[in-house]
């Protein structure tokens, strides 16, 4: 901030003290200082306004994200309820369910070395049994 010329000029008062003069400027300094807080408190509500719309923000992202799990959280019941209406028109625990009565196609492993045991020679193509 550039410094005043006011003390430098004259009075346009002839009978002006010069005690006035001094008071005047530890006005102008308290004057200064107050409007230099006024402006660092500016600043700083600036800064935390902006926080606080930040956090305003995460709150409504929150608050949105816990209606969409409120929403999912609410399915469960449901589930569970046509999970157990399919179990008792089966009748049977799916666990132990007779793998005849399974349509499809079902993965199933086979220890290769007891096959191999098992199984006897099979007959060879040039000789049958008539």
């Amino acid at each position: 901030m550039r410094q005043s010329t006011a003390a430098n000029r004259t009075s346009i008062y002839p009978n002006a003290a010069p005690a006035n003069t001094a008071t005047q400027m530890a006005t102008l300094l308290e004057k200064k200082k107050e409007f230099d807080g006024t402006a660092a408190l500016e600043r700083s509500s600036a800064f935390m306004r902006q926080q606080i719309e930040d956090i305003a923000e995460d709150c409504d992202i929150m608050g949105s994200g816990s209606e969409t799990l409120g929403r999912v959280t609410s399915q469960w019941p449901k589930m569970f309820e046509i999970l157990a209406l399919f179990l008792s028109q089966s009748g049977q625990d799916p666990e132990i369910q007779d793998l005849s009565q399974v349509d499809g196609q079902r993965l199933v492993r086979l220890p290769l070395d007891q096959l191999h045991q098992e199984v006897p020679n099979p007959p060879s193509e040039g000789s049958s049994a008539s």
